[in-house]
């Protein structure tokens, strides 16, 4: 509720009166506890919402009379679920100015876009029945601005999982196509998983490219019957989630779980808990082999969690810490280090680098070599090129790309293919897209 104290507005926590907030950019920042009260007065409905309309991004509401205003919390399943997350985790944020975004905005999940939120984004668009869709996180971002952007990221997560449960089927094998298939096939949409060293994100994996450009994938090279790859299929077959796991040992030892989010990673940590498996960082892979895969000098194989070297014993490459064969680079072909020679000068008075499963010298490579925008990885400058992009903060912007993952638009702009959707036969920005889709949706 709002109080004026000293002639001024000062917000005050809505539940029990304990908290003393005062007004900033959003509305609200909490500042601590509020003792004596004295001078204070009640604030009218009317007022504390002229408040709100004046100072917040509640600008589009003006006109709106507070007497037409919905209940706090409205009667679905969407708002029901969020305001017990924030509650319990987040409960300084539930003001004033949060139960008026909730009732002006009236959101619930919308009917003809999954995961997204339906709201209303006016008083115009109110009086005329018409919502449009937001994606959950811009509208966590204008219904809780003071909470940060990756706790703002788990409730999201949380919600979707609990308002849009998945189904997934586990597959258990020890065959190379199984994991390659987990590595490289599709993959179900994310959800924001939280992330710890044993828990990490699907769309992070460094071994989830195709790797057309080898013979073979590097993640096959573990069929060797001492592992196993563990992974969820959604029922279109896409993947969910995978775990690599050594299973010639008792205890079975597993590698970090990547999944899309956090119930399909916790369906495969709710699985190895029953066979009782241990996590790989202890030392526990040691011993274990994978298949040898020679490649113009170097061998293919995977980059493994935790370890760095592996030695090659009686027709094996082998976890070993005392390995000459490093397996901590994740271009999929793996060095022996006791044979370098850089490939563009061959020099071998250099310190060397492995870049992508070849020895470069530092000098070629501070000389010759780009890093690529966006995934860090460093690329002959012959093999590059510049091309737009979207940043993390929304504008677009050059960088530097490989030739092969660049397109040209229709309107002839070069842009970044993992930014762009195909469609009849012409390349288009998926911000573009996005926005063609919004205002579609509007015109309904």
């Amino acid at each position: 509720m709002l109080y004026k104290y000293n002639s001024e507005i000062r917000l005050v926590y809505t539940e029990d009166d304990s908290y003393l907030l005062m007004p900033n950019n959003y509305g609200y920042n909490l500042v601590g506890y509020w003792e004596p009260r004295a001078s204070v007065t009640k604030v009218t409905d009317e007022e504390c919402l002229d408040y709100f309309v004046k100072n917040t991004v509640l600008k589009q509401f003006k006109g709106m009379s507070a007497n037409k205003l919905t209940p706090r919390i409205l009667e679905n399943s969407f708002l029901s679920a969020l305001d017990k997350l924030v509650f319990n985790i987040y409960r300084g944020h539930r003001t004033t100015y949060y139960f008026l975004v909730l009732s002006l905005m009236a959101p619930s999940m919308s009917s003809k876009f999954t995961g997204k939120v339906s709201v209303y984004q006016s008083k115009a668009a109110r009086d005329k029945g018409q919502r449009v869709a937001l994606r959950m996180g811009k509208f966590l971002g204008m219904l809780l601005p003071d909470v940060p952007e990756g706790d703002r990221d788990s409730i999201a997560d949380e919600l979707q999982t609990e308002l849009n449960p998945r189904k997934f089927t586990l597959h258990v094998s020890q065959e190379a196509d199984a994991f390659e298939q987990a590595y490289v096939g599709n993959r179900v949409s994310m959800r924001n998983p939280r992330t710890t060293s044993s828990r990490k994100s699907l769309a992070d994996s460094c071994l989830r490219y195709s790797f057309d450009h080898l013979p073979e994938h590097p993640a096959r090279v573990y069929d060797t019957g001492d592992f196993s790859i563990i992974y969820l299929t959604d029922d279109d077959g896409d993947i969910a989630a995978r775990c690599v796991v050594r299973v010639d040992t008792d205890p079975w030892v597993s590698a970090p779980i990547y999944g899309v989010c956090d119930n399909s990673i916790d369906m495969i940590e709710e699985y190895l808990s029953e066979h009782n498996a241990v996590g790989s960082y202890d030392g526990g892979w040691y011993g274990a082999r994978l298949r040898v895969e020679e490649y113009e000098g170097s061998y293919i194989g995977p980059y493994l969690d935790g370890y760095e070297e592996l030695k090659e014993i009686d027709g094996y490459l082998v976890v070993d810490s005392n390995g000459s064969i490093d397996c901590s680079c994740y271009e999929g072909v793996l060095l022996d280090e006791d044979a370098e020679k850089c490939i563009h000068c061959d020099n071998t008075d250099y310190d060397m680098l492995s870049v992508h499963g070849n020895h470069v010298c530092n000098y070629c490579y501070d000389e010759d070599y780009i890093e690529e925008t966006l995934s860090g990885d460093m690329y002959y400058n012959i093999d590059m090129g510049i091309a737009w992009y979207t940043g993390d903060d929304g504008c677009e912007q050059e960088g530097n790309f490989r030739y092969d993952k660049i397109v040209t638009l229709k309107n002839g702009k070069i842009w970044y293919v993992e930014q762009c959707s195909l469609v009849c036969g012409e390349y288009y920005t998926d911000i573009y897209l996005k926005k063609y889709q919004n205002n579609c949706e509007k015109d309904k």
